[in-house]
């Protein structure tokens, strides 16, 4: 289930480095990956971080919070430019399937994540 929102992300991104961002490629899909990110963490941390901080017991859960909210935003910075490169019309067919390939890597990480954990 989780992949599949990943999926929406690509979609989603692809949209806005398509219709809503304008500029130079290096400029949109910058604004794009960091505007994406920003939204992704205010939806996913800002709520249980706002909610704890009102604590009076510290947690190390809300420092593992923060850290996941850095990945993520190297993940859609590092996603964005993934994005932009697989949908230009003058990239070879051999890098195009490169980016494919790290692009449903990128979708499908949890899996992958989730998977090494359990392998080790």
């Amino acid at each position: 289930m989780r992949s599949s929102v990943d999926a929406i992300d690509l979609i989603g991104i692809h949209l806005a480095l398509s219709h809503f961002v304008s500029g130079k490629g290096e400029v949109r899909f910058l604004t794009t990956g960091l505007s994406w990110a920003t939204s992704h963490s205010i939806a996913t941390y800002l709520i249980p971080l706002f909610v704890g901080s009102r604590v009076a017991a510290f947690h190390w859960r809300y420092i593992q919070m923060a850290l996941e909210s850095n990945i993520d935003l190297i993940f859609y910075l590092s996603l964005a430019p993934l994005v932009w490169m697989f949908n230009r019309k003058d990239v070879p067919v051999a890098e195009k399937s490169a980016f494919g390939i790290l692009l449903s890597a990128c979708v499908f990480k949890n899996t992958i994540f989730q998977w090494v954990i359990k392998m080790c």
